[in-house]
Order: structure tokens, then sequence, then C-alpha cells
């Protein structure tokens, strides 16, 4: 499938309903700038992918960086991270603080 509207391009949102789509278990090769997570993600909406440069100059940093580049590297750990990440752009944007224990 090469676009979902509801992927809605490159948001952290957009990222998380592709990751849902893909098998949780499955690992991709971060180094692979044609087959990693990012890559394919970018794919999905119709860009085209010609190397890493690419892909972090056209993702917000914080989603390569913080979804797609920290291990592990499958699409299960990328989607918790990718939530994680969308919970605290919530709390920093209703004002409230992030409680840690």
């Amino acid at each position: 499938m090469l676009f979902n509207p509801k992927w809605a391009p490159a948001t952290v949102s957009g990222v998380i309903a592709f990751l849902e789509q893909k098998p949780g278990g499955k690992a991709y090769d971060f180094h692979d700038c044609k087959r990693c997570a990012a890559a394919q993600f970018m794919k999905s909406i119709g860009w085209s992918v010609l190397d890493h440069t690419t892909l972090m100059n056209t993702l917000p940093q914080i989603a390569y960086a913080t979804i797609f580049a920290k291990r592990p590297w499958t699409f299960g750990a990328a989607l918790e991270r990718a939530r994680e990440l969308r919970r605290a752009e919530g709390l920093r944007g209703s004002g409230r603080r992030q409680q840690t224990n």
C-alpha cells in the first residue's frame, strides 16, 4: 500500500498509524536506508528515499532519532517509542508536568 491519508504524512500520529500496520516482532535494518522503518514509512506516503540524509531532512528529527534509530529495531518497539513520544508531546502541550518516579 503506497498511501493512506490517515497516516498524516511526516507526523508522529502518521508514523504510529503506519507502524500499527506492521508485524510487531518483525525486525528492520536501521542501516539499510532503502528498507529501514523510516524509509518504509516515507515510501508509504509517496516520498522517494535516496539516502539517510533525505530521511533525516524530511522527517522531524525527533521522530527519526527517537522512534526509528533507537534499539531494538523491531516495528513493535518503534511503535511503543512513537506512542511514548506522542504521550510526552501531549503532556508538554497541555501544560501539565510529567511525573517521574
